[in-house]
């Protein structure tokens, strides 16, 4: 008997990414599946892309006769214990299956068919009649004790679409023609991204209805692939989906190329992203163990480790796949895998059912990052492509920029999108940071107005505010009276040579703390402001005359530009930097503007949790089981070669521990080395030592 919703209790993923060729043995598949210590795999009965010639399940869709795949396989894998989820790829058809149908096809702006999906493939439209082609599959399926249905998609392109149905709903729903996709600036651009978005949502729905109906307890979740990218790009919003799925999955550990440029915290800042979107359900990190897009070439076992760490710190279930079948000469890249699966399933009761205990928000401003000139799209698995955009402010890297301080810092925080800016949901933290977040609406605006005035602090940077939510540009800040400034809608730079300094008399300031030079490296871009209300703290210095006179020391011009202003708004403080310094940080990872933002959070938000003798390469994400009085440390080492893949970690020793907070302790254990650890509990802390960090250690506390 299928336990009711299983997926609520905390899952690990396995993908066999060959199974498309179905050429496996049943029993032995499921033998080898076992032996990764999964609790759940992905079965491929329609194709890897989808094609009505590969349907390995009994079907009126099937356009030849196949063997029944999925009847063989699905006893051996209950057998031992495996819940079976079918693969749906709802997002790419093979060409074949496309042309057969050209009436459901997605068509780009100039009239073509949509081609070069993966390079050869194609995709079709969930507003065409292939609709009622996916339902009758989903049907024929739940006719089968299957234990879920996995949607791979689906989306639109960024140059889709414009077949005869979209051109008819979107022309009922607004009286307009579609609009151009690549003319972001067009009036009507925001009401196609909402039109596209309603599209899957609405097809989604109907899909959820025919599952549900048949069986509640049916896994129904997707694939949202890359939740940091622009979500116009493909038309995917987890917010809007989540109302459909029982779970959503990201693919945080799908690393791309040049991995030296890329934040190796990735998946788990996607972790943390769908744990805000996802109010409440269940979220995954798709991972594999290759380096993409090469499917046959192996991460190095850190790069595994970290990633399943991320993954799992985070509260996400982990995900992991590759192409390779359990060939002898890929069974060591598999051990890592098991061997992490067995510790997941071994302390699976303190892994369910956790919350962040953060003070510190980070915005992902989502906003801004649609509909922003200077976002750039990543190279991902449904874009397959990078494109860069030239332009002053750079969201993403603000945001990166901060996350890295936050990490280096060993701060706690979550991640939240504009949704999560009600007072409700801001409750919980001390600090909000607006990374840059160019586009916000007038409710996010009084949302976060709200949010100082009843006493919470604000680190705001750069043009935070000065656009509306959909990229068109004010005369002045939204948040000017939060700030204390008014802006002049003028840009200082590119400052290449230049420097900040303290404002006269306030070196000493609590947020200068432990920085004795006074020369800071400019911003490479500035906002030129006036005070209303606020205090200048830094300031812009004269502008440098060559790179001669960048060797010269640095002056103040008689009427300097204020860098850093603190406002008093309410019972709360705001901090707002006109310079684009969370992106100058993730550029440059100038030291000092480290120390100073670490000391600007330190000094507005509880202090959750102390480590000494800990590098900045240490991340620490500290959550709790409320119902059973429980906390975990995660503790995250990224301390190894200066390169990436990272091939080698370095081990920490005696990494002094202190959490604050509890009131009654009595016990505290090292779930990695599975080691009981001895503690001491004052009035203010509780204080440990753990012995040894290798790439990762989670810590229980039981009050």
């Amino acid at each position: 008997m299928r336990k009711d919703r299983w997926w609520e209790e905390p899952s690990s993923f396995f993908n066999y990414g060959r199974q498309e060729t179905y050429t496996f043995d049943s029993v032995k598949m499921a033998e080898n599946l076992k032996e990764t210590g999964c609790d759940a795999t992905h079965v491929r009965v329609l194709g890897g892309h989808l094609n009505d010639r590969k349907i390995y399940f009994k079907s009126r869709l099937a356009k030849k006769t196949n063997k029944d795949q999925l009847g063989e396989l699905l006893p051996e894998l209950h057998k031992r214990g495996i819940k079976a989820v079918i693969y749906f790829n709802v997002h790419c058809v093979e060409s074949e299956f496309a042309e057969e149908h050209p009436d459901w096809r997605h068509v780009t702006e100039d009239g073509k068919f949509k081609e070069g999906v993966y390079l050869t493939d194609s995709s079709f439209c969930v507003n065409s009649p292939w609709r009622e082609w996916v339902f009758q599959a989903l049907r024929d399926l739940l006719k089968y004790d299957i234990d879920g249905i996995f949607f791979d998609g689906p989306n639109f392109w960024p140059d889709c679409c414009y077949c005869e149905h979209c051109r008819r709903k979107f022309k009922a729903k607004f009286g307009k023609d579609l609009p151009p996709k690549s003319d972001r600036k067009n009036p009507l651009f925001p009401k196609l991204i909402e039109f596209q978005i309603e599209s899957i949502a609405e097809f989604v729905e109907d899909c959820k209805r025919i599952i549900k109906e048949n069986n509640p307890n049916v896994l129904f979740y997707r694939n949202v692939g890359n939740i940091l990218a622009s979500k116009w790009v493909l038309a995917v919003d987890p917010r809007s989906l989540i109302k459909h799925f029982d779970m959503l999955g990201a693919e945080g550990g799908f690393l791309y190329r040049d991995l030296y440029n890329k934040p190796v915290w990735i998946a788990g800042a996607m972790a943390k992203l769908l744990e805000t979107q996802t109010d409440g359900k269940p979220y995954l990190i798709h991972s594999t163990i290759v380096h993409k897009p090469w499917g046959y070439v192996m991460l190095p076992k850190p790069e595994v480790r970290l990633l399943y760490a991320e993954t799992i710190a985070h509260g996400a279930y982990p995900w992991f796949g590759f192409r390779y079948g359990f060939e002898p000469e890929v069974k060591e890249d598999l051990e890592e895998i098991k061997e992490l699966n067995r510790f997941f399933k071994r302390n699976k009761e303190y892994y369910g059912g956790t919350e962040s205990v953060a003070r510190v928000a980070l915005l992902w401003p989502v906003k801004t990052i649609n509909f922003h000139p200077t976002v750039h799209i990543p190279e991902m698995d449904f874009t397959q492509r990078r494109v860069e955009a030239e332009a002053v402010g750079d969201p993403t890297k603000a945001t990166f920029g901060f996350y890295e301080i936050l990490v280096r810092s060993h701060i706690p925080f979550d991640l939240i999108d504009e949704p999560a800016l009600t007072r409700e949901k801001m409750s919980k933290y001390d600090l909000l940071i607006l990374p840059n977040a160019t586009c916000l609406s007038r409710d996010d605006v009084e949302n976060i107005r709200s949010f100082v005035r009843r006493g919470g602090n604000l680190i705001a940077t750069f043009e935070t505010s000065h656009f509306t939510e959909y990229g068109e540009k004010l005369n002045d800040f939204l948040l000017n009276d939060v700030f204390g400034v008014k802006s002049e809608d003028e840009l200082l730079g590119p400052l290449n040579l230049d420097y900040a300094t303290f404002s006269s008399g306030k070196g000493r300031h609590p947020v200068f703390r432990g920085l004795t030079k006074r020369w800071f490296p400019a911003p490479k871009y500035g906002v030129k402001v006036n005070l209303i209300t606020g205090v200048r703290l830094m300031e812009f210095c004269e502008r440098q005359r060559g790179l001669s006179g960048a060797q010269r020391p640095p002056t103040l011009p008689s009427e300097p530009d204020p860098l850093i202003v603190t406002n008093k708004y309410g019972e709360g403080t705001c901090f707002y930097f006109a310079g684009n310094v969370g992106e100058e940080y993730w550029n440059y990872r100038h030291p000092q503007y480290r120390h100073l933002l670490e000391n600007c959070i330190n000094l507005h938000s509880e202090k959750v949790i102390e480590l000494k003798n800990a590098p900045s390469s240490v991340e620490v994400v500290v959550r709790k089981q409320e119902d059973h009085a429980r906390w975990i440390i995660h503790l995250i080492n990224f301390t190894g070669e200066m390169t990436r893949p990272i091939e080698q970690i370095t081990p920490l020793h005696q990494l002094e521990v202190r959490l604050y907070g509890l009131r009654d302790v009595k016990r505290v254990k090292a779930l990695r080395l599975n080691r009981e650890l001895r503690y001491s509990l004052s009035a203010t802390a509780l204080e440990f030592v753990l012995p040894l960090l290798n790439e990762y250690e989670a810590i229980l506390i039981e009050e």
